[in-house]
């Protein structure tokens, strides 16, 4: 592991079951830490933001590793696309809710269970429709909005609502420290089925301790939840001054889903798992308009707490999340009674409650395909309670960071032969790149293939079975061996007037390996591709500095992904590791000519595999 991510070996997701020891610095509750000293400040409306009087930030440098994690520190996380129903603002609370709600619900927590695969739960409510059950959830939360804003409600929780705020806080800093970003600008959290703001104090006492600048956007389905939100939101800016940041709330009132994607995304699309199943890089991302412009990849973090079970497509929610963030920022899904109780709440009213919060397989389907890296799930917690004595609590944390990169669909296989192509990608770019020879097979198996920038590993083939005087192969250098490679698939549209006649493969090998690096060129010979990754769509630049400039970008990322689960793992599949074995230096050759079982001959020929399936082959599968 080159690039200092943390991964286990069988599993692309570190799933930790962490005891975690928070010290709490107070043991007031939600209501008297409102009226704690803050700026003067006007609360936002719907459509307008106001912040409080700035004052000068504290240094943020020693605190900002005070809740210290491996997935806080070394991760990269993605995020991602689709439409989602929910809002289960602050706790899923049935209608029996009583003194002893939060212990019943902590004894539920702990009772044991072993997750299956066949718990996986994603997609979409049977027997409503969407809207149905948007209406269905608006209109129960209005009705136990005077619950969700009393003290009885989070008086038991007080403890974990302050742990996720400080965690998700410090998470969402690291993570832009992590990716180079500037740790003293203002950082946007959208608070997705925010309810009546049950973490909006914890937020802040967070920011004030690391000296950094928040702005907070509730959303949420309910306007009564709304309306409460505003006015809590306002007192915790109001007060005589204090030694806070400054910070701003605003608020909208909506869908989460047709916020961030679309309304139209809803009607466009009928058949979502068709949809899906039919894309070979996403699912279905939205459409950028008017309307859903100033929430697309404005966020640090977008948090759900107490809240994913309730959306009527968790695998479209996951989508809408990962447009709506920056890169590096996070995506979290939290609960403060942790996973067994909301699968408790999906037995009693599947209705309200229509999945279970993704188990570490659930979570690792949900963001494989997504530009998202997954961190941690944490599911229990030892914190002060409100009487200062440690207790440990079930919670419910998961949590990824959006990356430059995602995986495919599929793994895309082809083989051929090297052609000379144009001659302008080292001579005019520095860039040299290897073209596939065209051929019915490749332009067959490249019409369904988006333009655009795609990565993975290459093999240029060498079967000559030279012999030196020891009696071992001589190897040409750089062949027979693994290369990175970083590929556009198009027509080269930046050079004007002498594009591509037809949509080509190039491939440029990034040769990181010094004694195993290609000299010279290799045109003639022949070249195994397995294309696993997607950075981004093919366009025109206005100049070619601009096009080196994002082809150096895109070899980076390139790089850095494939020191990444799962594409380093897909290095061993077999198409690629067939001309790369040896026995005592000796090429392994059992005469067999790979053809694709997709199309083409042993000259030319692909195939398209389910990257799920491809990845049940390696070692992590």
């Amino acid at each position: 592991n080159n690039n200092n991510y943390y991964y286990p070996l069988l599993s692309f997701i570190s799933i930790i079951r962490v005891k975690a020891f928070i010290p709490s610095s107070s043991s007031s509750n939600v209501v008297n830490y409102i009226s704690r000293s803050r700026s003067r400040s006007t609360i936002l409306t719907k459509t307008t933001t106001t912040t409080t009087t700035p004052t000068s930030p504290s240094s943020s440098s020693s605190l900002l590793f005070g809740i210290h994690h491996p997935s806080v520190s070394n991760g990269i996380i993605n995020s991602h696309n689709f439409q989602n129903r929910r809002v289960l603002p602050l706790l899923a609370i049935t209608d029996n809710v009583g003194d002893t709600a939060s212990e019943d619900a902590e004894s539920a927590g702990r009772e044991a269970y072993v997750p299956t695969n066949d718990d996986s739960d994603l997609t979409m409510v049977e027997g409503m429709t969407e809207e149905e059950h948007l209406e269905y959830q608006r209109r129960v939360f209005d009705e136990k909005a005077d619950f969700f804003n009393s003290v009885e409600a989070v008086e038991k929780v007080v403890p974990i609502l302050r742990h996720l705020g400080e965690r998700i806080v410090r998470q969402m800093v690291q993570s832009r420290v992590d990716g180079g970003g500037a740790t003293e600008e203002e950082y946007k959290i959208l608070d997705v089925a925010c309810g009546t703001g049950a973490l909006f104090p914890y937020y802040l006492q967070a920011a004030d301790e690391l000296g950094i600048r928040l702005s907070i956007v509730g959303l949420d389905l309910s306007p009564k939840m709304i309306s409460m939100a505003e006015t809590n939101a306002e007192k915790l800016l109001f007060g005589p001054p204090g030694d806070g940041t400054t910070h701003s709330f605003q608020f909208v009132l909506g869908d989460f889903v047709q916020t961030i994607l679309g309304v139209g995304y809803e009607t466009d699309y009928k058949d979502k798992d068709s949809m899906r199943a039919g894309c070979l890089i996403d699912s279905g991302d939205g459409v950028e308009d008017e309307l859903t412009k100033d929430h697309r990849g404005v966020y640090d973090a977008v948090v759900f707490n107490a809240c994913f079970g309730n959306f009527y497509d968790q695998v479209a929610t996951t989508t809408a999340a990962c447009q709506s963030l920056k890169p590096n920022g996070i995506f979290t899904i939290s609960h403060p009674l942790g996973a067994n109780f909301v699968r408790q709440l999906n037995a009693e009213d599947p209705n309200m409650v229509p999945h279970h919060l993704p188990t570490d397989f659930d979570f690792r389907r949900l963001t494989r395909t997504q530009p998202l890296h997954a961190y941690d799930i944490i599911e229990e917690v030892d914190l002060h309670d409100c009487d200062e004595n440690v207790q440990s609590y079930p919670l419910y944390y998961a949590s990824a960071s959006r990356v430059p990169h995602r995986p495919t669909r599929d793994v895309m296989r082809f083989r051929g032969v090297v052609d000379r192509g144009y001659g302008r990608g080292g001579k005019k770019l520095g860039f040299p790149t290897a073209n596939l020879q065209s051929s019915p097979s490749i332009r067959t198996a490249l019409k369904d293939v988006p333009m655009g920038v795609y990565f993975g590993w290459a093999v240029i083939e060498d079967s000559s079975h030279e012999r030196g005087s020891s009696g071992a192969d001589i190897r040409k250098v750089g062949r027979n061996v693994w290369h990175k490679a970083v590929v556009n698939v198009g027509f080269s549209p930046t050079f004007d007037g002498e594009e591509n006649r037809e949509k080509i493969i190039e491939a440029h090998l990034i040769l990181d390996d010094v004694e195993n690096d290609i000299k010279g060129d290799f045109y003639d010979e022949t070249m195994r591709l397995a294309l696993s990754g997607f950075l981004r769509y093919e366009q025109k630049f206005p100049s070619f500095p601009e096009l080196v400039q994002a082809i150096n970008i895109d070899v980076s990322n390139a790089r850095d992904a494939l020191g990444m689960q799962p594409f380093l793992a897909l290095r061993s599949d077999a198409f690629l590791a067939e001309p790369c074995k040896r026995i005592d230096n000796r090429m392994v050759d059992d005469g067999d000519v790979w053809v694709g079982t997709s199309g083409g001959d042993e000259y030319s020929s692909y195939e398209f595999q389910y990257l799920e399936d491809a990845i049940a082959d390696t070692l992590i599968g």
